[in-house]
């Protein structure tokens, strides 16, 4: 299992703001044996990112929750919560209660943070009443879905008006992917990683940008997360990234990355946007 850095640590810190210890960011634990592969997804992309997981993939998924508790809101619906970790987080700041689909997921959650509601249900049919929540996350949930408008028109139904979604996705035009197809002609994928059978459709910054306007919301920002400038050549990344483990730099080296990336949206391997419920 992947132990982070001292400077991992201190960054996943910043973004909790001591919400939990520096001692529990280090403690490593991985999922209930019980819960499925296919309630983890590709790459246990449900683990609790508070506790297991490498710098990357832990500072991105916080990242998107601590951006989300900046805005002004005071009750949030957390769809497609997972293990709860990111519900937590926002419950620091307001009323907050998360929902998934998966029903040992869910237990996890209620087991293991305390202070918000956890509830099961689907993004396409989200039982939770209309127009009732100031804000909704919605974060890496729309690619899981064979009808991805359906979500963006539950969230509209539950958000006030003048609400705000924080929504995001992976892109698989990326800038790694977008240098391949201009120096090496290969077409970009229609996803980021071809063989994540959980995920059903991925979407470009405009692709996605165009979806959430045509359903009734106008964007307030959009965050980048990484610039994987290290993807353009095959292998490049795994090769760096093994060569900096070796002089403890790896984390560092991701949070330029990461840094990086909210510059450039368009070009970043992930997408957070945030969009005013009209």
């Amino acid at each position: 299992m992947t132990r982070l850095s001292r400077f991992g640590l201190r960054k996943i810190q910043e973004l909790t703001r001591t919400v939990i210890s520096d001692e529990s960011l280090s403690r490593e634990r991985s999922l209930p044996l019980e819960i499925p592969i296919a309630d983890r997804g590709e790459g246990l992309e449900r683990n609790d990112q508070f506790v297991s997981g490498d710098f990357r993939s832990r500072f991105e998924h916080i990242s998107r929750y601590s951006r989300a508790r900046e805005d002004g809101w005071e009750t949030l619906a957390d769809i497609g919560c997972g293990t709860g970790y990111g519900t937590f987080l926002l419950s620091k700041k307001g009323q907050a209660v998360g929902l998934d689909v998966s029903e040992v997921t869910i237990r996890y959650a209620k087991n293991t943070y305390s202070g918000c509601e956890f509830l099961r249900g689907d993004a396409g049919a989200i039982p939770l009443k209309s127009e009732g929540f100031d804000a909704a996350t919605a974060f890496e949930v729309v690619e899981h879905l064979p009808g991805p408008e359906i979500l963006l028109c539950e969230c509209h139904r539950i958000l006030k008006k003048g609400g705000i979604l924080f929504l995001s996705s992976p892109n698989p035009a990326h800038i790694g992917n977008v240098l391949r197809r201009v120096f090496l002609r290969i077409p970009i994928p229609t996803k980021v990683n071809p063989n994540n059978q959980y995920h059903l459709r991925e979407f470009s910054y405009d692709e996605l940008l165009s979806l959430i306007s045509s359903h009734g919301y106008e964007l307030e920002w959009s965050m980048g997360q990484t610039l994987p400038l290290d993807q353009f050549i095959p292998g490049m990344g795994y090769v760096i990234h093994r060569t900096l483990e070796l002089l403890r730099l790896s984390d560092v080296y991701d949070w330029v990355l990461s840094a990086m990336g909210r510059k450039f949206p368009r070009l970043s391997w992930t997408v957070v946007y945030a969009a005013r419920r009209k």
